[in-house]
């Protein structure tokens, strides 16, 4: 079985980098572009490694089968650019895009990156379809950041909003629990109403009152998965498949769904409020890129 790797971008692999978008522009989408049109892949140390701005290679072996980078373009806001994939390491049977947008998501979490922006073309449907799963929302070009660069082939534009700021001002302007927390966001995200009964419902369940048991985010998260797909007409036993699905998945990824084991400390009167924000974050963007999956 071939083994993709995502890793951050040496200068050994730039040739070979160039080599595959040209040809993806050029040959597959005719797109009428040079490597002169194109002067950040001739440095992307000096355009991409600036700020919290980053370059990504997909590689199978040693070739150079992805690319994926992340532009600074200041206001806790970046670019996405230069995402191309060959077109026999694309799809499911080797998830190499989604790979390489994982990453770049990660990196822009953990980097207080509000907002992504991108641009690109009508041809690239593939790509549109892609995006619109992992949500990017369609934008008009007027609604870009001053400081984004526009690219003469750009035709069609998206929007990433990520949480942190919502999560943020839910926590310490409303004080509220990190269940409750977790569905509104993912009511935000998925424009779903969240009715007055589930959110009271969800009052006492910081680990069960602070007991510790079953995670907070866990629980908002099933809570508001039920409702989703309720609201989206999946039947009852589908739904209860993609709970067990979730909760596997959220065990494997944080490594529990207690809150004894991701709050080791407990809960105490000399406990900093909401300790668990980073991990609300993060529990959340895996919680919509679920969902997102299982639509």
């Amino acid at each position: 079985m071939e083994v993709i790797v995502v890793k951050e971008y040496s200068e050994q692999y730039r040739d070979e980098i160039i080599d595959l978008i040209l040809d993806i522009q050029q040959n597959e989408f005719n797109i009428p572009i040079r490597r002169e049109d194109q002067p950040d892949l001739c440095d992307i140390p000096r355009f991409y490694h600036n700020g919290v701005g980053n370059f990504w290679i997909a590689l199978c072996g040693k070739q150079v089968i992805g690319t994926i980078s992340l532009l600074d373009i200041g206001d806790n806001q970046a670019a996405l650019r230069k995402m191309f994939v060959k077109a026999s390491y694309r799809g499911s049977g080797h998830n190499t895009a989604k790979k390489l947008l994982q990453e770049l998501l990660e990196w822009a979490m953990n980097h207080k990156i509000k907002e992504i922006y991108l641009g690109t073309t009508q041809n690239f449907l593939a790509a549109h379809r892609f995006y619109e799963k992992n949500g990017f929302v369609q934008i008009s070009k007027d609604s870009l950041p001053i400081n984004f660069p526009i690219m003469k082939v750009d035709t069609k534009f998206y929007k990433y909003e990520n949480i942190i700021k919502y999560v943020h001002d839910l926590y310490w302007e409303q004080d509220i629990n990190c269940a409750r927390t977790c569905i509104l966001t993912l009511g935000r995200l998925f424009e779903l109403e969240i009715q007055p009964q589930t959110y009271q419902a969800a009052i006492g369940l910081h680990g069960a009152g602070g007991f510790r048991a079953q995670c907070g985010l866990v629980e908002g998260a099933l809570m508001f998965i039920g409702s989703y797909y309720c609201d989206r007409g999946k039947p009852d036993e589908e739904i209860v498949s993609l709970c067990y699905q979730f909760a596997d998945s959220f065990t494997n990824k944080f490594g529990s769904l207690l809150c004894f084991d991701l709050r080791p400390n407990g809960f105490t009167k000399e406990d900093k409020p909401h300790l668990c924000e980073d991990l609300t974050i993060r529990a959340i963007e895996f919680t919509k890129h679920f969902i997102v999956q299982n639509q």
